[in-house]
């Protein structure tokens, strides 16, 4: 991968926390920003004609464009050690992902909707509880995600004839 990440990896190595969750952390938060980008462009390219599916679509495309980035990175830097090749191998990965990452989805939106409209936090204009709601809901489904992931999408396959661990 090159000099830079090798020595980048050597230092998340050192982490007092899972260097894997670190990366898959990392990973997300670049997510968010290709989830932006997207969304904004799409509200640029898309035709106004379209009403207010305008905004449905490109929230969709933001949410796909953003889980396929998330998955690439994911398999080529926080689960590189777990990776199969051949094409088959790649696109089952790929399904499995995007399973998850729909799970989480539904589990962050149902979180934040939950804390928000159950009056758990503050509903005053300007108070930030949308946001706390929403943060709750993403930390949520960013631990599920990630337990998913490592145990079903990127699971350690033993080759044959290999002992159990």
């Amino acid at each position: 991968m090159g000099p830079f990440f090798t020595r980048l990896d050597s230092l998340i190595d050192r982490l007092p926390l899972s260097p894997r969750l670190f990366r898959f952390c990392v990973v997300g938060s670049s997510g968010v920003l290709v989830n932006f980008l997207v969304l904004a462009l799409s509200l640029l390219l898309l035709p106004s004609s379209l009403g207010a599916w305008e905004h449905r679509v490109a929230m969709a495309a933001a949410i796909a464009t953003s889980i396929f980035s998330n998955f690439v990175l994911n398999d080529i830097w926080t689960w590189a050690d777990r990776r199969h090749l051949g094409l088959a191998a790649w696109l089952h990965r790929l399904g499995r992902f995007f399973l998850v990452s729909l799970l989480a989805a539904i589990i962050q939106w149902s979180t934040a909707i939950f804390l928000y409209e159950g009056g758990f936090v503050c509903r005053e204009p300007g108070c930030g509880g949308i946001f706390l709601a929403q943060g709750s809901g993403i930390a949520l489904a960013m631990l599920v995600n990630f337990t998913v992931n490592h145990f079903w999408t990127f699971a350690h396959h033993r080759e044959r004839g290999e002992p159990a661990s």
